[in-house]
């Protein structure tokens, strides 16, 4: 009883904490999700601890399925479509190319061993879904840049889920590695790597899509408000599991998946029209309320002797993290932009390098990394470090970016 009562009287702070910030970020114009950031740092240098500590569970199975559904849900299907030629070459070209520079330059400039350079890579660089989609709700971005970076942050994960669990794997049965890439991967290694990636990531593609489907039907022959409710509920988290616990492929792509079927199809087709803006509705204040406790506790969860232990790493590895960005958007972009009827403006661009955002799955992988892995607590400062600076310098400049390079956008910050 006691534990339940401390609990429910942490919840009720954090809202407190929210309603404050909330008021504050709008009178003084920054992002919400960058003061909830900034005041969990200063309640981690105050040194108070919450009963809920954050987990990589709580983030993969708790607090993801509901951000990630409700944003693919508000994916227009017309704006998706023409963007996945390019999150397609972004994502299978973009991705490796850019975790293996990463890792490389690591090595040599981090003092890591290459192994373990390239799991920092595989971590921090991918581009986190939650933080570009509440961003880019405030901000009101244009809907074809929303769809192209949200799209492309959430076929990342297939990738980066297997490349993250072999590293990990293969480091466990190394002393300290060191050993090198040639000497533990052959070619039928590399080989095989690639096959579970795309088994990872169309696995839960069609995951998502079949389990879409299937509540899709029921909805259309079921007009009761509270049924539909309780179907977009079960959806997201019985996809999710299903797909990552159950099958072993990817649980985020599942999810966004159903989200895209019922997005596209069954707020047009089979739920009532009286019940889409209350189903919206609700969905906006869940994804809002798991948003802003979670990236409270993304804030609490920095050490400050450790962020300033390694201080000078972390802004090393931001800077590289945004050039390499920079050049994998501009490049092949640009490069598919010439074959494509549908290009990519120049200055959505400059959007998507700059709405690279490191923060919520970095920090879930970070936090699940096993024991046994060479120099962990480095690690996790490190991409806890990243995480901060990536949403406070990054995130608060966002706005202010995204109206000088689209003129008209982003005028003031959604009070929705």
């Amino acid at each position: 009883m006691a534990e339940t009562v401390v609990i429910l009287s942490e919840l009720l702070l954090v809202l407190a904490i929210s309603i404050a910030v909330r008021v504050i970020a709008s009178r003084i114009g920054i992002s919400y999700i960058v003061g909830l950031v900034l005041v969990g740092f200063a309640v981690a240098i105050l040194g108070i601890e919450l009963a809920i500590p954050l987990s990589s569970d709580l983030i993969m199975v708790v607090f993801l399925p509901t951000v990630l559904f409700q944003g693919a849900t508000e994916i227009e299907p017309g704006h998706f479509w023409d963007n996945l030629p390019f999150v397609l070459v972004i994502t299978v070209f973009g991705l490796p190319l850019a975790i293996l520079f990463i890792g490389w330059v690591g090595n040599h400039l981090l003092g890591f061993s290459l192994l373990v350079s390239l799991l920092f890579a595989t971590i921090v660089y991918p581009v986190d879904p939650v933080s570009v989609i509440r961003i880019f709700r405030e901000v009101d971005a244009p809907p074809r840049l929303a769809a192209l970076v949200e799209s492309e942050s959430h076929l990342g994960d297939g990738f980066v889920i297997v490349m993250y669990t072999t590293i990990v794997a293969v480091l466990l049965q190394t002393d300290n590695g060191s050993v090198g890439l040639g000497t533990l991967w052959s070619l039928s290694d590399a080989l095989t790597v690639a096959w579970d990636i795309v088994f990872v990531s169309l696995g839960g593609l069609v995951v998502g899509i079949v389990s879409g489907i299937a509540v899709y039907l029921v909805l259309r022959a079921e007009e009761e408000r509270m049924v539909d409710l309780l179907l977009t509920i079960f959806l997201p988290y019985g996809s999710f599991l299903l797909a990552d616990r159950l099958l072993g492929v990817s649980g985020v792509l599942a999810t966004v998946a159903a989200g895209l079927v019922i997005g596209s199809y069954g707020k047009r087709d089979a739920i009532h029209p009286d019940n889409v803006n209350y189903l919206e509705n609700m969905w906006d204040a869940a994804a809002f309320l798991i948003s802003t406790y979670l990236f409270l506790l993304i804030g609490m969860q920095v050490s400050v002797g450790e962020l300033v232990r390694h201080l000078d790493l972390v802004v090393l590895t931001v800077v590289l993290v945004l050039v390499t960005r920079a050049t994998v958007v501009y490049t092949l972009v640009g490069a598919l932009n010439r074959a494509s009827s549908e290009a990519v403006a120049r200055n959505y661009q400059h959007i998507m390098v700059w709405s690279g955002l490191h923060t919520v799955v970095p920090v879930a992988l970070v936090l699940s990394l096993p024991d046994g892995i060479p120099l962990r607590e480095t690690l996790q400062a490190m991409v806890l470090g990243v995480a901060v600076l990536s949403i406070v310098f990054q995130g608060s400049l966002l706005p202010y970016v995204l109206r000088m390079v689209i003129p008209g956008s982003a005028s003031q910050y959604s009070k929705s």
